[in-house]
């Protein structure tokens, strides 16, 4: 929550003004709420990628009923023992093809369509094949935490999964198509538009966590943050010195978003020509007052968010872009590449023990302080938050093994529920 005491927004001009009455802002839907809430969990499968088809990779997961995906052991035996004897197939049946089923696979090739007694099946929320889209992924997982955090909700998406899978594709997208960043602030202004009943106050702030040192994209001479925490006056973790920018806009964030990026560390890989060196935290924070009070406020040229009697509402909103987990083998890091790597992989490996602890429900100790990203995310994971986790998977046979961890991370994270609650100010 934001310290009356901080820089604020003291302008009425950047508070979107109150459109004519809607029926999507009716105080019944804006104050509803609920006590457990699990984390949504799915997994995107991407096609297999040109230096997957280069070494003559087969696609070894298949999905079916949108929920569930399997691999395919005798594709995965098969290309074992082909690399075990020094064989390498050219023939198309061994290569991916965007024309060959629903993860890259040549149609003439010999897969059963079912699960045989040996291989593994896991069901989650959604399962998304390589011709799903971002948009429909949005849709499904994102949109409503979006929408719930201008209601007064702590929301969480991020993305997880082995370099090279397509997390920041995922999140972050292109100029031609949205990732789950551009489309989450995109709605958080359509909602505050709709939402007559209350007048707002939005801020920023952009975090790296580069070789566990905390960053601020938004002003790069600002280096080496340290997390606090405040239980006392409802800010709980956060990242203290952090630059929150205010904005009126969806235009704003977005250019906010873009100068962050212009800083954050990127390098090439054998894996990833562009890969992520770092895991970034995009924090969208919602504040908001009763409408009419807000307006009486602004006519007396007196508006302050903090001094006035009415109930505050406020959330934080976590657009998390991680980086992949690493091996060495694929990725012939050295030098910076590799400490990078060692730093990416420990920090991923205390994410992956957090879990595994809330998934067993024993909160005796979570090792949320072995490390900077789960420390900061620890109201996201068994806290007060809804969230949802994206996992990114390749179908590729050399990956398997990384795939399914992947998947057996995500198996583990939908059982953990998280205790939300709306966050009000008096």
């Amino acid at each position: 929550m934001h310290s009356p005491n901080s820089s604020t927004l003291s302008s009425s001009s950047a508070i979107p003004s109150p459109l004519p009455s809607s029926s999507s802002s009716s105080s019944s839907s804006f104050f509803s709420s609920s006590s457990s809430d699990s984390i949504k969990v799915c997994v995107r499968v991407r096609p297999l990628n040109e230096k997957e088809r280069l070494k003559n990779s087969q696609s070894v997961w298949r999905t079916t009923n949108n929920t569930t995906i399997y691999s395919v052991s005798s594709q995965v035996n098969s290309n074992n023992n082909n690399n075990s004897n020094g064989n390498s197939s050219n023939n198309n049946n061994n290569i991916g093809s965007s024309s060959g089923g629903n993860l890259g696979i040549n149609s003439n090739m010999m897969i059963p369509m079912v699960p045989s007694s040996s291989d593994v099946s896991y069901t989650f929320d959604h399962v998304y094949d390589q011709n799903s889209t971002t948009d429909c992924i949005y849709n499904d997982m994102c949109k409503h935490i979006v929408t719930s955090s201008v209601r007064g909700y702590n929301g969480t998406i991020f993305a997880y999964g082995q370099t090279s899978s397509g997390k920041t594709f995922t999140m972050k997208g292109t100029r031609e198509i949205h990732g789950i960043i551009p489309l989450s602030i995109k709605d958080v202004f359509t909602t505050i538009s709709q939402t007559q009943s209350r007048r707002f106050q939005i801020r920023v702030s952009y975090l790296e966590i580069y070789n566990e040192v905390i960053k601020d994209l938004l002003d790069p001479e600002n280096q080496n943050l340290k997390i606090r925490e405040d239980f006392v006056n409802g800010k709980g973790v956060y990242v203290s010195g952090a630059k929150e920018e205010e904005v009126a806009c969806m235009e704003d964030m977005l250019k906010l978003m873009e100068k962050g990026e212009h800083y954050r560390h990127f390098g090439n890989t054998a894996m990833n020509d562009q890969s992520s060196r770092s895991h970034t935290i995009f924090r969208i924070m919602i504040e908001s007052i009763d409408g009419s009070i807000a307006k009486q406020m602004v006519e007396e040229e007196d508006f302050d968010i903090y001094t006035t009697n009415s109930e505050v509402l406020f959330s934080t909103l976590n657009l998390v872009d991680l980086a992949g987990s690493e091996r060495v083998l694929y990725t012939q890091a050295q030098g910076d590449r590799l400490r990078e790597g060692g730093h990416i992989n420990k920090s991923l490996l205390t994410l992956g023990n957090v879990i595994a602890k809330l998934s067993e429900g024993n909160s005796s100790h979570i090792p949320y302080r072995d490390s900077k990203l789960t420390r900061i995310l620890s109201n996201s994971l068994g806290g007060n938050s809804k969230t949802a986790i994206i996992c990114t998977i390749t179908p590729a046979s050399q990956h398997f093994e990384e795939t399914h961890s992947t998947l057996k991370f995500a198996n583990r994270a939908k059982s953990i529920n998280n205790q939300i609650t709306i966050n009000k100010m008096k």
